[in-house]
């Protein structure tokens, strides 16, 4: 059975693929039990880890000015509100792929884990203990 599309309110971009790239993409969502925006999102992350030089040298681009900029945006949010939803998910949550959460969430994986690594001590004294194995984060009971 295909994954469920769910709406998201990550920012979107339409693509178009070959034959041969679209083949690709969809045995690797149906092997990985996910959509094809998951399977695009990964690999472009991948990537953009993989290559920082390449991002600096041909582009210009900087991790951790992208980082900061990122940081000043996050800051308007709410990360009261953003732990209040953790709590309330993983109430009747157990585990969830970090990807999954994060979409969830509105916020990118990278925030995400930013996220708990920043705030894990508040949630844990709020009674939410959680653990990432992997790219999946358990709620420890």
């Amino acid at each position: 059975m295909p994954p469920v599309n769910k709406p998201s309110n990550l920012p979107r971009i339409t693509v178009s693929l070959d034959p041969f790239d679209d083949a690709i993409i969809n045995q690797m969502a149906e092997e990985m039990s996910k959509s094809k925006s998951e399977i695009l999102r990964n690999i472009i992350n991948e990537w953009i880890i993989s290559n920082p030089d390449t991002l600096k040298l041909k582009y210009g681009i900087i991790f951790e000015d992208v980082r900061r900029e990122i940081q000043i945006k996050n800051e308007e949010r709410n990360i009261e509100d953003d732990i209040k939803q953790l709590i309330n998910f993983f109430k009747r949550v157990n585990s969830i792929e970090i990807d999954r959460l994060a979409e969830k969430l509105s916020m990118s994986s990278k925030t995400l884990l930013d996220l708990l690594e920043d705030n894990g001590d508040e949630m844990e004294k709020l009674g939410l203990n959680l653990q990432i194995d992997v790219n999946i984060i358990k709620k420890v009971n």
